[in-house]
């Protein structure tokens, strides 16, 4: 079978759960990539969707409210279902047991993004977001050789060089990752290589 044939045999499953709730399923995306043949589907109702991706079985399950998303384990734990309840994902030989597993746990905790306010998911996906922003920020600050101005500032200042460590630390293309220290050694480089 075709993965989107098994998507569609999951969506059957999941229909049942989220039909009720006004989402309606579309078959986004079907191709061949590295890893094989895929396919990719979503249930919408409004603002709110539930992205469900398939290779050799159920993988990628997303929520998303708006412009928030979530993976499935992380909105679990943030509603605060205990760990080892959900039953998705599961592991089987059979490529429709994730659905039934995702059933599962949509019918037992997913009165939040069925039929609630979806706060929690909104909540947790902006943080998620914040995070992968930071996270950017970061790679991106030592990809500009900020790490390592700040650690030859740090040798500087500890040599006395003051003038040298505040050029280093004027320098850095993203100034707003420095540390509290980091600040701290900043100001009093400037206050002695300027004799404020």
């Amino acid at each position: 079978m075709r993965p989107s044939d098994v998507l569609l045999a999951g969506v059957a499953l999941l229909r049942p759960i989220l039909a009720p709730h006004g989402f309606a399923f579309r078959l986004t995306d079907e191709g061949r990539g590295s890893g094989g043949d895929y396919a990719v589907g979503e249930f919408v109702a409004g603002d709110r969707r539930l992205e469900l991706h398939f290779r050799h079985s159920l993988g990628l399950v997303t929520y998303r409210a708006g412009g928030d998303a979530v993976g499935h384990e992380a909105y679990l734990r943030a509603l605060g279902v205990p760990p080892g309840t959900n039953q998705y994902p599961g592991f089987s030989d059979d490529p429709l047991e994730g659905f039934r597993h995702l059933s599962h746990d949509l019918a037992a905790y997913g009165a939040e993004f069925l039929a609630g306010d979806a706060a929690v998911l909104r909540r947790i996906g902006r943080e998620v977001a914040d995070w992968r922003a930071a996270e950017t920020r970061i790679r991106q600050a030592h990809d500009a050789g900020d790490e390592a101005k700040r650690a030859e500032a740090r040798q500087k200042f500890r040599q006395r060089d003051y003038a040298a460590a505040m050029a280093l630390l004027e320098s850095i293309r993203y100034p707003d990752l420095l540390s509290g220290a980091e600040r701290q050694m900043l100001t009093v480089a400037r206050a002695r290589a300027t004799g404020r």
